[in-house]
Order: C-alpha cells, then sequence, then structure tokens
C-alpha cells in the first residue's frame, strides 16, 4: 500500500492533538506539565529576553526558529526507518 504525503499543517494539528490528549483535564496537572515545561525550556528564553530588551523585534523569530527545531525533532516515519 503506497504512502501518502503528510504536510506540515497535517502534522501541526496531530502534535497539537497529541499534547492535548496526553495532558489531563485537571488544572494541577496541567499546572504541573505547564511548570515543568517552564523549567526545562522556557525559564532560560525568559531571562535571556528580559536581560536584553533590545532583541524585542526578534522575539518572532527566534521563537519561530525554536518551534522549527522542536518539530524537527519529530521522527518523520517516511525516513526513520
Amino acid at each position: 500500500m503506497p504512502r501518502t504525503k503528510v504536510t506540515w499543517s497535517q502534522r501541526t494539528f496531530g502534535l497539537v492533538l497529541t499534547i492535548a490528549l496526553a495532558t489531563t483535564a485537571t488544572a494541577d496537572t496541567l499546572g504541573d506539565a505547564i511548570a515543568a515545561d517552564y523549567d526545562a525550556t522556557l525559564e532560560d528564553l525568559f531571562i535571556h529576553f528580559h536581560q536584553n530588551p533590545e532583541l524585542s523585534i526578534t522575539i518572532g523569530v527566534e521563537a519561530m526558529t525554536v518551534a522549527a527545531l522542536e518539530l524537527l525533532k519529530i521522527p518523520d516515519s517516511d525516513t526513520d526507518r
């Protein structure tokens, strides 16, 4: 059976759906997940941007870069065999 090509929007939707399903609806668990994510990845960026306010113009570009790098970590079923 031939594989169909998956678009970025489909992958993004799949990622969002996976994250939504992985987190439970309880506020404590969601709050803990957000706190853990902040501590693991976002705290350093937050401090960096607030210590360097002249970078406010490039925040959007850097955010897209970070998001793209995170998306690249997702295994591609077509190439990761």
